[in-house]
């Protein structure tokens, strides 16, 4: 699996997953708080999914 990242280092973070499996994990170093996330499909632009996490940690899984 490969990824692209793009950030503004602060609040927003994208992550463009390539040939990704279904149990994959990604971990992500971002500042602890509430974060909103959001699963796009990148050809169609459809949102496929949105949760909501209370991060406590300096990673995110």
């Amino acid at each position: 699996m490969a990824a692209n990242v793009f950030s503004n280092k602060k609040d927003i973070y994208g992550i463009q997953l390539i040939d990704s499996k279904e149990n994959s994990q990604v971990v992500v170093d971002v500042p602890t708080g509430n974060w909103g996330i959001t699963w796009i499909d990148p050809g169609s632009g459809l949102v496929l999914g949105k949760s909501k996490t209370n991060h406590l940690e300096k990673n995110l899984t």
